[in-house]
């Protein structure tokens, strides 16, 4: 169900005589909104042009040497059928009307475009396109070729300066200590691990640790994380078998004591 913008009252649009008019609900009659004249602030003119697009959003019109674009709003399938019905293909030549936000009012299919006006249309659209700005770099696909450049340089084992990584040792750090390793270790091309887990000690409650570091100092990782873990529920036993049967199933390697 839809609304009169003009002065809201419900209307349904029906398809009557090959055209899409506003019905009243409750009368069955054609909906004459009263306040359609006090609302129309221009006259409408009608033009003559060519309409070299259509879907289901508006139509693309060419007149008076310029492309413009309007909508179909709530009329758009009495305007389809119009199109569509008429036997010719985009571009056609067309009369339009339409209200001053740029919804078509009146739409008719008058017959084909003379190829001369095809060439117009054509030219038009050539010298838009020498007036529009070329189109801005693409700063994400220059970001990417940098980091590209950047890891092929570190698997070469080059020296590659990262931003925001202090090397200046008489200035303050930029970042914190362990951000600064990881931007080394990223940078020369190791390996960088982050561990954890997350054990469920019912009752909808559950404790989360994690670590991270440098791949070579997994082990120490892994005992650091085992140990962490041991300091957690020791004053519930319920809570604390939990906790240590997580350690023995996932931290623990085969011949290590509990």
């Amino acid at each position: 169900m839809a609304t009169c913008k003009g002065c809201g009252i419900e209307i349904e649009w029906q398809q009557r005589d090959n055209k899409y008019v506003p019905i009243e609900p409750t009368t069955g009659q054609v909906h004459k909104c009263p306040a359609y004249s006090k609302h129309r602030t221009t006259k409408q003119e009608v033009h003559t042009g060519i309409l070299t697009a259509a879907d289901d959003s508006g139509a693309t019109i060419y007149y008076n040497g310029k492309e413009r674009r309007y909508a179909f709003g709530e009329g758009r399938a009495a305007f389809l059928s119009t199109i569509q019905n008429s036997g010719y293909l985009p571009p056609v030549t067309v009369e339009i009307a339409h209200d001053a936000k740029g919804f078509v009012t009146h739409m008719k299919v008058i017959g084909p475009v003379h190829p001369d006006d095809i060439d117009k249309v054509e030219e038009t659209r050539q010298e838009q396109k020498q007036k529009d700005p070329e189109p801005k770099t693409n700063t994400d696909f220059q970001t990417a070729e940098k980091l590209k450049k950047d890891l092929e340089s570190a698997r070469d084992n080059k020296y590659v300066p990262v931003e925001g990584v202090n090397t200046d040792s008489t200035s303050e750090p930029s970042q914190t200590p362990a951000e600064d390793r990881k931007k080394y270790h990223e940078r020369i091309g190791d390996w960088w691990l982050t561990i954890g887990g997350t054990i469920n000690l019912t009752n909808y409650e559950n404790v989360k640790i994690e670590l991270e570091g440098p791949a070579e100092d997994r082990d120490e990782m892994v005992a650091y994380l085992d140990d962490t873990l041991a300091q957690f529920g020791r004053n519930n036993p319920a809570t604390s078998d939990l906790i240590d049967s997580y350690r023995v199933r996932v931290l623990k390697k085969k011949g290590d004591g509990a």
